[in-house]
């Protein structure tokens, strides 16, 4: 064609895997250096299109190209048909064959496909579009109209559209691709001889202001300013085509014409985005190919036209980048942004940031950070271009063409190097290069490099090193010490750190201010030498030293350090740290650190004696003393300090028992010893009960104490006795403050109160301490404390600590300063970190979450309100999201601004009401955090509009304010003056709401679950006298209220106060039987939640029940029966005297016949069941006489009765295990009799099966009866026995009970017994009825369960060797499989899993389905071996094998480990492929398998999807070659066989839509279910109708576009079944089950359909509301 032969130069490429592949430099660059471009090359593939990946995409690039009009052109449907020609048409990827298109181009033929709906759409749009060209729509009128579309001159609807970014070389090529292929099909005859090609294509407008302020930068290269002229003489009007090339095409066409979307909305003037339309071009298909074969251009035309298509790119991409808001940001805001972007993350684990000590003092950046910010867009790129700092960090980990980049980029900037490895080029060529830039540096090598790479250059503008040596000391003792660096040229030098460097530097460092040093071992007069050099210092940190030559401190070898602040010594020995400071001069003013000194030794502490007597010792007024400690440790924490110096001493040890209270002794006189305690004013205690001693003798020195603050009452009661008189000590106290959130005895505080004969100025106290304790006993102490002023303050008061002089607090964050110790499971200093914010790690760490200084609160507020605002529901949840995030990391972050507050706020409230369930989920966890921190006003104005939207009529509305309303209840603070407030103007609305008669129910439930949280957490104020109304009145009457649900949340509230009033005239007989129900009810709530409140009160109360009990209602009666359960459960003692009354309900009611019992009072007989249990348990001798006469001869009725299951039958068992418990003598006629009772009883009600369950958990219980059971069961398997078949079954079914939890040879001492029984069994296999076969099986499998080595081999053989007995074989290894622990399938697993595979290669599904249960089980004993053998014969050529395979699959799904869960997601996509296998079984069970993986595996299968349901969707279409006709006599009837794939299809749809609801795409799913509605088969539909339901609930919005499509099935199912002469009852009952389906999807339907939006739709649930037959249940379902 004309474009691909004008730039056929670049077609040059060599072609792999791909169809063709082509290597793109970015279109957008506008720097031709070589460097720069290698980092933005992309290859690019082309291939045809797959139908199996690309339709996704395709279907977006359609909604692309048509905007706002693309539903008009069924998008969906133009993609099916572009895949369906995969021969004509390239699509462009970039991660091969299985990635999304980027880009495509095809051509469709719309005279052969005139009939597709969606070129159907585009005639009718084309022909419309074009009626205001009288000329252009002449011409297609006579191509597309119905006479054009009979005649030969065919039309081609040329479709391409790319990504925006995507480079325009990729077009010339695309073009001569799909040249080719229209000559290569029309080679092969196919009709593709087109006379015309239609273009469709995308424009853009441009007003004047936008065109001037687009001019506005000048380009930076002459070519690209030609380009942009020509440009812009070629696009007239202001308007500018998306696609570079559509100014070719537009050259050569017969028409062209620019048109608005039809649904486009006004622009309105300033708006964001651009003002968008489309262009459609009809060219001469003979001008557009021009003889593309051979035809050339020369090298003039070529640059010209790539001139044209890059400016019009470029043209295309400033447009778009300058109606972002982002990019109306000063370049200097963006810069500040950028910088941050480059900030590295701080981790625990980064050695090197660790390493650095002091990380902002070398500020190094991530350098992979910044290249991506230039390629976002031009102007990004321009700034940070010309930004050199930006540049400046290199690491040595970066290949050579990146950091030679960043050098250059960098221009004469100082550099910021971190050096790993020497030997890596990138290093040698920083060094030789552009050493003198090193501003500061980081090197980690071995020692040789070190020294070598910096002898040989100066460093003048090096300011800050760090130097690390990655092998220990000890191998490095062989080299010189006190080398010369930089040639004794580092003039500029203020950092130095040295880790693991056995030596120091022979420089002086005049400028020097930070030093660390750790590891090291240096004589002392190199010390003092080196420090002579650097009396500049200002910070000290060292670790580990070893100092050699030690010697008394004199005038000649002293140092004079006059500008230190910090100095911090730690991990040495006692003399080594006493040596170093005592040859210091130090300041007054000082921050002095001592950490691990001494931790080698026991006891010990003489280096605190040792300690030179330092300036500020004797000038000292604030103490803190912290003691923890943990197993066998105990670690101290002293810190001193003055008005301008502060000590810090961390001490701990490995001590046991005594040795801990001596060493706290020891410890509190040396701190005396060395310190004057007289002027302390202020002492800090956190320790425990341990250290009371050591607090009295501290408090004894400092007779000038004024505040004590105690952060642990362990040693409260000593301070009370330090103070109380007739002691003298502390004379001076004034303040006391009791911070710690322990709880505190208000009547400790009282008797301190009375004995303190001295009044205080102040008492603070925290409010955490007085939780438990009640409002009135707190304020009466509280009033009565002898204190000027009393203070409750909350816990974030409460962490406040000591204040520092600013030499401590004030200064470079060092990383790591403190460490942790493991030992003692947190930091050496908890409670006191918050003390010294500067040096603790979590300072550090938030050093690099700041925010620039120019994006203020405000600022960051409203870009989170305009995101809120946003239309587009991802911008609004991700607003909410990031206030969630931004509140929970700093509360401050919204205070300040109270207008900014309150216009948050309303936001938030706003985004409550919308119609997007996760948006309003999310506005509802803001609510959570916000309520924590807002103002008093601001926290009513919440209340009071959520208690609006709680009692309104919209039910959305209703439901997810009442969920707000419990959140902002859960999270208030439990202190402080918000939860008072709240309490007080939330708790009398809700008791308005409660006693509101026209409140809706569902609110109801809701207010009583709120109210019922505000209880529990702030009793005191939901119990204050003054509240109106009494919560005692409204919550009353609700007792007696018709709907149970809402009984629970009043029940524990209140009983105690209705106890007389209520309770016991609820019970009484003259109460009717709602009100004695209600009663009851109460009662077992109590009795199981608070059982010590009613044990007193059973005298009144069990009599009464028994009473009620024999009331002829059943729900009262099954109340009782809980409520005795209950009551016997948990007041076991307190019930006693009544349990012979009890016992006679029990048997009252277990009398009752089996049958009548079963259908219609299941829930009462196994509630009795379960009281007689207990009863039997607790009191055995009492109860088992009137149960043994009375109830046994029933229960043998109920026990073999077919219709017992579940919990009834549950309780049968317990029944029987209590009994034989309760009287071993009653198991040897317990087992004779319930064989027995199912021998005489009815074949149609006799469970043989639950009978041998009975007597297994019998013999269970009383393994002294298994002998004789077995024996006498055994005897019925003889093949001389006459025994009846019921008796032969009883007799397997109760051997294979007892086989499996007792092995059969230890019930006599040979084998014989044990060998004959199993033999017998197994002869069994052979018989003629079914029923014994089956039993023999279930046998077999469970004796081999209790005796796995001997039995077990014997099946297998069995299901090797014998194919009559295969099946049954496989039923016995199904229940070995099913009942063996996990250990024991361990051990036999290998013996198994050959056989089960080998013999499951069979067609018959049985034998299959047992086989795969089996495997699926084996293979989660030992998924790494057996889940490998499984995917291996995924490609079996059997289609049975297969089937084993994937029905297998789906039992490991139930495995719950993380273990295998990684395992399987390795290999499940390949499983999970066969839904496309050419087997229909294979098929639907692979169906089956990712129903039952989305229900139970979701996580696994999410990002799977767009793979997944394109294979899914295609099996919910009728199969026509699946549907054959089946004569039945006179009649012929249709027969579906893909029916149950399709059930299964849908089934999975309906799962998905529950647990990956984010990852499909509903456009595209609804369309499968109104498919779905369609069908011939009522299952189906009912599906269908269950999803309809379901979406209405969670994509709300999507349905509501769709439901004028959804009615028409609708309105079908609706209209019933018709009647004629063939018609019979089922097809009658079936017809009514749909329309009941179809009424609940319409009702929920119409809940989200907005007025006018639908009118079919409307018209419709109008018709179904007036209709007599269902209007009533449909205004039920509705709520109206």
């Amino acid at each position: 064609m004309a474009i691909c032969e004008s730039l056929s130069e670049w077609e040059e490429s060599p072609c792999t895997m791909a169809k063709r592949k082509t290597q793109v430099d970015d279109a957008g660059s506008d720097n031709d250096d070589a460097s720069e471009r290698s980092l933005i090359d992309v290859d690019f593939d082309f291939f045809d299109p797959h139908p199996d990946v690309d339709y996704l995409a395709l279907k977006r690039l359609a909604a692309q190209l048509f905007q706002v009009d693309a539903e008009l052109l069924h998008t969906h449907d133009l993609a099916d048909l572009i895949l369906s020609q995969p021969l004509v048409g390239t699509t462009v990827k970039c991660d091969g064959r299985e990635s999304d298109p980027y880009a495509v181009l095809t051509a469709l033929n719309m005279h052969v496909h005139q009939n597709h709906p969606s070129i159907k759409a585009l005639t009718e749009y084309v022909l419309a579009k074009s009626s205001r060209d009288a000329s252009f729509h002449s011409t297609l009128q006579n191509l597309l109209g119905p006479a054009g579309l009979a005649s030969q001159n065919h039309v081609g609807y040329v479709f391409s559209e790319r990504l925006i970014n995507m480079p325009v070389q990729v077009v010339p090529h695309m073009y001569r691709m799909l040249a080719d292929e229209i000559q290569w099909a029309l080679d092969d005859n196919e009709p593709y001889n087109f006379t015309h090609f239609l273009i469709i294509s995308r424009i853009y407008r441009l007003s004047a202001e936008e065109e001037a302020e687009l001019q506005g930068p000048a380009p930076r290269t002459k070519r690209l300013k030609q380009a942009a002229a020509q440009a812009s003489q070629s696009s007239a009007g202001g308007v500018y085509p998306f696609h570079p090339e559509d100014e070719v095409i537009q050259k050569i066409a017969l028409n062209s014409l620019d048109f608005e979307f039809t649904r486009a909305q006004p622009r309105e003037e300033g708006s964001f985005g651009l003002d968008m339309g489309g262009r459609m071009m009809l060219v001469s298909a003979a001008r557009l190919r021009l003889r593309f074969h051979g035809y050339k251009l020369n090298g003039v035309i070529l640059r010209a036209v790539e001139n044209i298509l890059l400016s019009t790119l470029i043209a295309i991409r400033d447009a778009i980048n300058l109606s972002r808001p982002v990019n109306r940001l000063p370049a200097e805001v963006l810069l500040q942004i950028f910088d941050n972007v480059t900030v590295p993350s701080s981790s625990r684990n980064d050695t090197t940031h660790q390493s650095l000590v002091w990380p902002a003092l070398f500020d190094f950046r991530e350098p992979k950070r910044v290249v991506p910010l230039t390629h976002v867009c031009r102007r990004w790129r321009q700034i940070a271009l010309a930004s050199p700092m930006l540049w400046t960090t290199v690491d040595e980990r970066s290949n050579i063409d990146i950091a030679a980049t960043h050098l250059a980029r960098s221009e004469s900037a100082p550099l910021k190097v971190l050096v790993r490895s020497f030997t890596k080029p990138v290093a040698r060529t920083i060094y030789s290069t552009s050493a003198s830039r090193i501003r500061r540096l980081y090197h980690r090598s071995n020692y040789g490099t070190i020294v070598h790479s910096f002898l040989g250059f100066p460093a003048n503008e090096l300011e800050a090193i760090a130097l690390e040596v990655r092998t220990s000391m000890g191998t490095l003792s062989s080299y010189v010490a006190e080398p010369l660096l930089f040639e004794g040229k580092a003039p500029r030098l203020k950092v130095l750190v040295l880790h693991k460097i056995p030596w120091l530097p022979a420089n002086r460092l005049e400028n020097l201010t930070h030093l660390s040093i750790n590891e090291n071992t240096f004589s002392l007069n190199g010390w003092l030498k080196f420090l002579s050099g650097a009396p500049k210092l200002q910070e000290i940190i060292l670790r580990s030293l070893r100092v050699t030559q030690k010697e008394e401190p004199d005038d000649s070898n002293r140092v004079a350090l006059n500008n230190l602040r910090r100095l911090a010594i730690g991990n040495m020995d006692g003399s080594a740290a006493s040596c170093l400071i005592s040859h210091l001069i130090l300041p007054p003013s000082l921050a002095l650190y001592l950490f691990s000194i001494d931790t080698e030794l026991r006891t010990d502490i003489a280096f605190m004696r040792t300690l030179p007597r330092l300036p500020f010792m004797d000038d000292i007024s604030q103490l803190s003393l912290t003691v923890k400690t943990g197993p066998g440790m105990v670690m101290f924490t002293v810190i001193v300090a003055g008005a301008s110096s502060a000590l810090r001493i961390d001490w701990s040890r490995r001590l046991y028992s005594d040795a801990v209270y001596q060493l706290r002794a020891e410890w509190v006189r040396t701190l005396l010893s060395i310190l004057d305690m007289s002027k302390v004013q202020e002492f800090w205690i956190d320790g425990p009960h341990s250290i009371a001693d050591s607090i009295e003798t501290l408090l004894v020195a400092m007779p000038s104490l004024k505040t004590i603050v105690l952060r642990s009452y362990d040693v409260l009661s000593r301070v009370y006795q330090v103070l109380m008189p007739p002691r003298p000590h502390c004379p001076n106290l004034a303040t006391l403050q009791l911070l710690s959130p322990q709880t505190l005895s208000i009547d400790d505080l009282g008797v301190f109160a009375r004995n303190l004969m001295r009044p205080l100025d102040l008492l603070v106290i925290n409010e955490a301490a007085l939780r438990l304790t009640g409002q009135h006993a707190r304020d009466e102490t509280l009033q009565n404390f002898p204190a000027t002023r009393v203070e409750v303050c909350d816990q974030r008061s409460a962490t406040k600590c000591m204040v520092l002089p600013a030499v401590w607090t004030n200064g470079t964050p060092a990383h790591g300063f403190w460490e942790e110790d493991p030992r003692l499971g947190g930091t050496r200093l908890d409670c006191l970190d918050n003390s010294f914010p500067h040096w603790s790690l979590l300072s550090f760490s938030s050093l690099f979450l700041r925010k620039s200084p120019n994006m203020t609160k405000t600022y960051i507020m409203n870009g989170l309100v305009e995101k809120m605002q946003s239309s587009d529901q991802d911008f609004r949840y991700m607003g909410l999201n990031d206030l969630l995030v931004a509140v929970k990391e700093d509360p401050n972050s919204l205070l300040g601004d109270e207008a900014v507050e309150n216009k948050v706020l309303r936001q938030v409230l706003q985004l409550v009401q919308d119609k997007i369930s996760e948006v309003k989920n999310q506005a509802v966890k803001c609510l959570g955090q916000l309520i924590k921190i807002i103002r008093e006003n601001q926290m009513e104005y919440v209340v009071d509009r959520l208690i609006d939207f709680s009692s309104g009529k919209d039910e959305e509305l209703r439901d997810i304010s009442g969920l707000a309303l419990k959140t902002i209840t859960a999270e208030l603070p439990p202190g402080g003056k918000i939860a008072a407030k709240a309490c007080e103007k939330l708790t009398p609305k809700l008791l308005e709401q409660l006693s509101n008669s026209a409140t809706p129910p569902d609110t109801l439930l809701e207010t009583l679950s709120i109210l019922s949280i505000l209880i529990t957490r702030f009793p005191a104020y939901v119990a204050n006298p003054d509240l109106q109304p009494q919560p005692l009145q409204v919550l009353t009457p609700m007792l007696s209220h018709p709907r149970p649900a809402f009984l629970p949340t009043t029940r524990a509230v209140l009983f105690s106060e209705l106890l007389s009033g209520s309770v016991i005239p609820g019970l009484g007989p003259s109460a009717n039987v709602d009100n004695q129900r209600t009663t009851v009810q109460l009662v077992a709530a109590i009795a199981r939640h608070t059982p010590h409140q009613i044990g007193p009160e059973l005298n009144s109360i069990v009599p009464s029940i028994v009473k009620a009990v024999q009331r002829e209602d059943e729900e009262l009666q099954e109340s009782c029966l809980q409520a005795l359960e209950a009551l016997v459960l948990r007041c076991p003692t307190e019930v006693t005297p009544f349990l012979s009354s009890i016992v006679s309900v029990g048997c009252q009611f277990i009398k009752y016949d089996p049958v009548f019992i079963l259908t219609s009072r299941a829930r009462p007989w196994s509630l009795i069941s379960i009281v007689v249990a207990l009863l039997l348990e607790l009191s055995p001798k009492a109860t088992y006489p009137e149960v043994e006469s009375v109830l046994l001869t029933d229960i043998y009725d109920v026990a073999h009765s077919p219709l017992v299951a579940g919990a009834a039958f549950d309780s049968i068992l317990a029944f029987f295990a209590a009994l034989v418990e309760a009287d071993m003598e009653v198991a040897t006629h317990v087992v004779p009799n319930l064989a027995i009772a199912v021998e005489k009883a009815p074949k149609a009600e006799a469970s043989q099966g639950n009978v041998a369950r009975c007597i297994g958990q019998v013999v269970k219980a009383q393994r002294g009866v298994a002998a004789g059971t077995v024996a006498e069961f055994s005897k019925h398997l003889k093949p001389s026995s006459k025994a009846r078949t019921s008796q032969i079954v009883l007799s397997l079914l109760v051997m294979g009970e007892v086989g499996r939890f007792m092995q059969l040879k230890s019930l006599r001492s040979d084998m014989s017994l044990q060998e004959n029984v199993f033999s017998h069994v197994i002869e069994k296999f052979a018989s003629e009825q079914e029923e014994i076969r089956t039993a023999a099986a279930f046998a077999a499998g469970n004796i081999a369960v209790g005796n796995l080595h001997h039995f077990l081999p014997v099946i297998v053989k069995m299901v090797e060797n014998d194919a009559e007995k295969r099946l049954l074989s496989l039923h016995a290894l199904k229940e070995v499989v099913t009942h063996c622990s996990h250990g024991q399938l361990e051990t036999v697993a290998d013996l198994l899993w050959v056989p089960l595979f080998e013999h499951s290669d069979n067609t018959e599904e049985t034998t299959r389905n047992v086989a795969a249960a089996c495997l699926g089980k084996l293979t989660t004993t030992h998924p790494s071996l057996y889940l490998p053998q499984l995917h291996d014969r995924i490609r079996d050529a059997k289609p049975a094998s297969r089937a084993t395979v994937i029905s297998a699959l789906r039992y490991t799904f139930t495995e719950a480990s993380a273990e295998f869960d990684v395992l399987l997601n390795s290999v499940l996509m390949d499983f999970l492929a066969l839904v496309a296998d050419s087997d229909l079984t294979v098929r639907r069970l692979a169906l089956s398998a990712l129903n039952s993986a989305a229900r139970l595996k979701p996580h696994l299968i999410r990002d799977q999807l767009q793979f997944i349901l394109p294979n899914l969707y295609k099996e919910t279409v009728v199969n026509p070659d699946l549907i054959r006709t089946v004569q039945m006599g006179p009649w012929k009837h249709k027969v579906d066989d893909g029916l149950e794939a399709r059930k299964t299809a849908y089934e999975t749809l309906y799962t998905l839509l529950d647990t990956c609801l984010a990852k499909i795409d509903l456009h595209e799913f609804l369309g499968r279910v109104l498919a779905g509605q369609s069908d011939e088969s009522d299952e189906v539909k009912v599906i269908c109708h269950m999803m309809l339901f379901r979406l209405s609930q969670v994509a709300p919005t999507a349905v509501a576009q769709r439901l004028d499509e959804i009615t028409p099935p609708l309105e079908k199912s609706m209209k019933g079944a018709v009647v004629t002469k063939d018609t019979v009852k089922q097809d009658i009952e079936r017809a009514a089950e749909l329309q009941m389906s179809t009424l609940r999807a319409v009702a929920a339907l119409s809940k989200i359909s907005q007025p006018g939006a639908n009118p079919r739709f409307d018209a419709f649930v109008d018709q179904t509301r007036k209709s007599p037959e269902w209007g009533s249940e449909f205004k039920e379902l509705v709520g109206a």
